[in-house]
């Protein structure tokens, strides 16, 4: 299960992308199958604190997708 960018694809570890217009790099993306829901750590740019989004897994979030971290 997972959550999903606007256009679509799926949230990865690593990823940059833009929510409410700045850019944040997605630190981790985990399933929580108690409560089916997905929590994505992410950190802003020049920001040095983490923070979590938490939303319900299959779902379509306001992110955009900017860059993938190819491995």
């Amino acid at each position: 299960m997972c959550g999903f960018y606007a256009d679509e694809q799926k949230i990865k570890e690593g990823d940059t992308a833009l929510l409410d217009e700045q850019k944040i790099q997605i630190l981790s993306a985990k399933h929580i199958r108690n409560n089916k829901t997905m929590e994505i750590v992410y950190k802003a740019d020049f920001i040095k604190e983490e923070h979590l989004l938490t939303f319900p897994y299959k779902t379509i979030t306001k992110l955009q997708l900017l860059k993938r971290e190819t491995k």
